[in-house]
Parts: structure tokens; sequence; C-alpha cells
């Protein structure tokens, strides 16, 4: 066993994409320098205006995003077009994003219902529908305009529904209300309000002025939204400055130098920093809380050690995770077809899923610039892509043979530095 310890002064993840819609119903553009460690990566634009949905007064809101980003070397430009609609009390009523990266599109359209959010998702062509449930209690549109109006006294915390076009799902939203106080920004003083939004493991910090308007956002892993005027917002960054690589900034660092470690049996991490409380604790690991730092105590079951069962046995209990599921569309006849036929007649579910694990490594070649969601059926078809997509890939595959499997997303490492994966679990 190796134990060790890592130090992070916040939850690491991968890049963040947000949209700001500011609270006053206005056709003034607003715009936002993109920074990401101190070095300007793009920017954001938005205007909101009374407009109309189906016959019914609304709020619209136009925002575009754009980002270059640094992924493991290589470079992408990333552009997001979003327009929602929410009712004057602030609730979601419909949404449209495109997304452009690395060469590729994804759309999604979304309408809010009472009960659930019908959404479609264009991923290069492969179109797909999904009905999301709507969580009991407040669901809001608009953020800034939430802070604005419910929680105005520091001290005070809010909590609430925002549905995230990104993961398709809805996200739990706590603020608190911090403190007034003053932000310079261009050589003056402003009069602001912070407030610490947390989602998901995460902490960002919103700086609001007076009029309820967003001044200065920042994010984990140092990203920052600056309110800026139009000229200083699109003026493109130097020829010296080069974003900074979203897998080194992901990374996590251990205090001592790891042996052997692809082979290590058992792996003890003690990390100090974010609250990890949502760090899953299963068969292959445990989480728990020692003062002020957390113990992760990694043991995973070797494959060697694992007892043979038939494709059969191994789905009893988990039928949820043989199911087609979004962008893993295992009920295809083509993909069955071909589960079946990298398969063969081997019943044993380790064998099959070796084979299949093997057959998308031969298949696949890396490529870190694929930044849009793709579901297996295009990945397969165009046989590249970073890791998420051969775990999609395997995933899918395996659920077309009938064997249970799931993507799973956390940190590897090799030699000591940790940083981001997925996998076929």
């Amino acid at each position: 066993m190796h134990c060790i310890t890592i130090h992070t002064p916040m939850k690491p993840f991968l890049a963040i994409l947000v949209f700001v819609t500011a609270s006053a119903a206005n056709a003034d553009t607003k715009y936002f320098g993109i920074y990401v460690q101190g070095t300007k990566t793009g920017y954001s634009s938005e205007v909101v205006r009374p407009d109309q949905y189906e016959g019914h007064p609304a709020i619209r809101t136009d925002s575009q995003w754009i980002n270059t980003i640094v992924v493991a070397g290589a470079t992408a430009k990333m552009v997001v077009n979003s327009t929602s609609w929410s009712s004057p009390d602030n609730r979601p009523i419909a949404e449209t994003t495109e997304m452009k990266i690395g060469g590729r599109t994804m759309k999604i359209k979304a309408v809010f219902g009472l009960k659930t959010v019908e959404v479609d998702l264009d991923t290069g062509g492969a179109k797909s529908h999904k009905s999301i449930a709507i969580p009991e209690g407040p669901v809001f549109e608009d953020m800034i305009k939430v802070i604005h109006e419910k929680i105005p006294s520091p001290g005070q915390r809010f909590t609430y529904w925002s549905f995230e076009s990104g993961s398709l799902s809805f996200q739990k939203v706590e603020l608190d209300t911090i403190a007034s106080s003053m932000f310079k920004t261009g050589g003056e003083g402003i009069s602001t309000v912070l407030t610490e939004i947390k989602a998901e493991g995460a902490t960002a910090r919103v700086f609001t002025n007076a009029e309820g308007e967003m001044v200065r956002k920042e994010f984990p892993l140092g990203m920052v939204l600056q309110s800026e005027s139009k000229a200083v917002a699109l003026a493109k960054p130097g020829k010296d400055e080069q974003p900074p690589d979203l897998v080194l900034i992901n990374s996590l660092k251990s205090d001592k130098p790891i042996d052997d470690a692809l082979h290590l049996s058992e792996l003890k991490l003690r990390i100090s920093g974010d609250d990890l409380s949502g760090i899953p604790s299963d068969p292959g690991q445990s989480v728990t809380k020692d003062g002020d730092a957390w113990i992760v105590d990694v043991h995973p079951t070797r494959l060697a050690d694992s007892v043979s069962a038939s494709i059969v046995q191994a789905e009893a209990g988990y039928e949820q995770w043989a199911k087609p599921s979004l962008y893993m569309p295992s009920n295809s006849q083509k993909l069955r077809e071909l589960a079946g036929k990298i398969v063969g007649k081997s019943k044993d579910v380790v064998a099959a899923s070796l084979a299949i694990k093997q057959y998308v490594n031969k298949i696949m070649k890396p490529d870190m610039g694929i930044g849009v969601a793709r579901d297996a059926s295009q990945i397969l078809r165009e046989k590249k892509g970073k890791c998420t997509d051969y775990a999609i890939l395997t995933t899918t595959l395996m659920r077309a043979a009938g064997i249970p499997a799931r993507v799973a997303v956390g940190l590897v490492t090799g030699d000591g530095t940790f940083y981001y994966h997925a996998w076929s679990e």
C-alpha cells in the first residue's frame, strides 16, 4: 500500500461552460472578458429584452460565448450561442443552444412543461429525445436575478434548482450572500455584494452591483468572467498569451512520488482542501473525513480475482446498466449486431468485456480536440475521440451485448500526478 498527501485549494473539475444572464429587461448588450489563471482566453456577451413565447409575456436572453481552450496540447475554439425564454417571475420556459468546437456542432432544444422538460438533442446529425423530470422546489432561469431579489442581506441563504443544458440535468444551487464589498474595476471603486454559489461540490464567487448586474464571477481553477466594455472584451489576446492547458490546471500533485503506480493493490490518499463528501464510497474505494481533510482509500477489484460468471448472471441486479441511455443507444440494431460479432459465442462476461475493450482500442484514435458530446453511433462512425468517447463506445457495445456497464469519471495516475479521466466500468 502507498500513502500520500494531496493539497488542493478547491475541487478540481473540467472546463465549466456558464451562460451569464443579466436581470435587467433591456436591450443593452453586456460584455465580459474570459480569463483563465490571468490569461485572456475569450469573451461572453448577452442581451436581455422583453419578448413573447407562444403568445405569452416572456423575458428573452441571447448569449454568446467565444473561448479558446487547450486540452493536452490541442487548441480549439469554442463558440456557444444560446437563446432562452423565461417568465416575468424568472421561471424557465424554453431554451436553444448551439455549441461548435473542433469542427463539430451540438444543438439542444429544451421546452419546460409542468412536470417535465422535453429535450431534443442533435450531435452532428445524430438526433435523440429525452424527457427529464422537474424536481420539487423552486426552479429559476436567471441566477443574477435570484441573487438580487431573493437574498439581499448578508448571511442569508437561498436554494433552488437550475437546468444545465450541458449535462441535460437539474442542478441544485445554494446561494450564500457573504458581505457587501468595494470592488475595483477600471481604476474605480464599485459597491458590490459578494455571493458564494455552491453546486455539485464546487464553489464560485459572484460580485453584483446595486442595480443587480454582475460585475465579476470567479470560478474554481482561476477562471474569471469580468464585466468590460465591448472594445476591451473583444480585443484579441496578445501573441504571447497562450491559454493554460486544461489537463494541467485540472491535475493534482502528490507530496511524494508513487513507485510503480500501475501495479499497486491499494493506495491511500489524504486530500486537504474542498469538501469531498460527494466522492462515492463503493467496493473500489472508501472515503472518510479526517479533521479538515479526507482519506480516500483506493482498493479496486482486480481482474485476476474476479469470479467467472455468464453474461446473464452478471446482469442480474444490474439491469438498469444494461439499458440504452443518453449518448448510448445500445438498442440500435447496428450496434447490437456489431457487439454480437465482437463477442462471438462467448458467454463469459469477462472474456466478452475484454473482447469489446480490445476492439474499441484497436479501431479508435486519440483526438483531444473533440469537445462536443457525441453518441456511440457517431463515435463509431468517426473512430476517434478523447477518453470520454472511448468510454461511451465501450460501454454502449457492452450494453448491446447484454453486459451491464456504465461510464465512470475520476482521477488516474501513473507518476504521482493525478489527471481527470473517463473509463468504462
